[in-house]
């Protein structure tokens, strides 16, 4: 068999992580994460830095999901790397432990304290306040729980914003 030049060919598969052994063999003194190789935050990054959408998908959520990029995709992709890993674009995290969206999605528990640490709020041990309202008045009930329910739609989008903004942090 030939010997090739191409370590892609274009038209084939291949799965993201198959870039790493490209950009080991170009550039071996480039320090790449381990992350990249037992996690999605490569697929993470190729899709949401760089843009580049796969050519193939297996189409199952979750665990088993699979994706494959075509042979030209991968040089673009080293090329966005091998330029990120030069100029220390690459965050990576000091330690493995779960970030507080991580922890509330797997089911662990963790202190209310800690939660809102993480999202620079304090804890507000305080009960909420109820207001009664008479039922005699039906205009003044529908314009008060309009007035509530704006409120805690605002409430619920500040809450949404902290939640995004200590996730981009976290990455």
């Amino acid at each position: 068999m030939a010997n090739n030049k191409h370590f892609f060919m274009g038209n084939d598969l291949y799965y993201l992580k198959d870039v790493l052994d490209y950009i080991k063999k170009k550039n071996p003194s480039l320090d790449i994460p381990g992350c990249w190789s037992t996690g999605g935050s490569l697929n993470e990054k190729v899709r949401c830095e760089y843009g580049i959408l796969p050519m193939w998908t297996n189409g199952v959520e979750g665990r088993g999901h699979r994706e494959k990029y075509s042979g030209s995709q991968m040089y673009s992709i080293a090329a966005y790397l091998i330029q990120d890993l030069k100029e220390g674009n690459i965050q990576r995290r000091s330690s493995r432990s779960l970030t507080p969206i991580e922890a509330l999605a797997t089911g662990d528990k963790i202190p209310a304290e800690d939660f809102c640490e993480a999202f620079g709020g304090q804890v507000n041990y305080e009960p909420v306040k109820l207001t009664r309202y008479e039922m005699s008045d039906r205009e003044k009930l529908e314009k008060e729980l309009q007035n509530l329910s704006d409120a805690l739609t605002e409430q619920f989008k500040a809450f949404m914003r902290k939640i995004v903004e200590a996730y981009m942090a976290s990455t």
